[in-house]
C-alpha cells in the first residue's frame, strides 16, 4: 500500500510540473512572438524613413560639375532593403 501511495504521490507531483513548464513554455512562445513582430515592425520603419531620405536627396540633388544629376533610383534602395529585411528577419 506504501508504495502505491508513494506512486500516487510522485505521479501527480510529475503531472503538476509538466503542466507548469507547458505554462511557462506557453508564456515564451507569445513572448517571442511579441519581440518578432516588434522587430518587423521596427525593420519596416527603418525601411521607410530610409526611402523617405534616399527620396529626398534624389529630389533635391545638386548638379555633378559634369552637369548631370546625381541619383539612386527607388528600385535598387527597394532590393537592398529587402535583402537586409530578409537578414534581420532571420535573426
Amino acid at each position: 500500500m506504501i508504495c502505491m501511495t508513494v506512486d500516487v504521490t510522485c505521479s501527480c507531483m510529475v503531472l503538476y510540473l509538466l503542466m507548469e513548464l507547458r505554462k511557462q513554455l506557453e508564456n515564451q512562445v507569445v513572448t517571442i512572438d511579441t519581440l518578432h513582430n516588434e522587430n518587423r515592425l521596427a525593420v519596416e520603419h527603418h525601411e521607410n524613413v530610409t526611402r523617405r531620405r534616399i527620396n529626398f536627396t534624389v529630389d533635391n540633388s545638386e548638379p555633378s560639375p559634369m552637369g548631370q544629376r546625381i541619383g539612386l533610383s527607388v528600385s535598387s534602395c527597394s532590393l537592398v532593403s529587402e535583402k537586409y529585411g530578409k537578414l534581420a528577419s532571420s535573426i
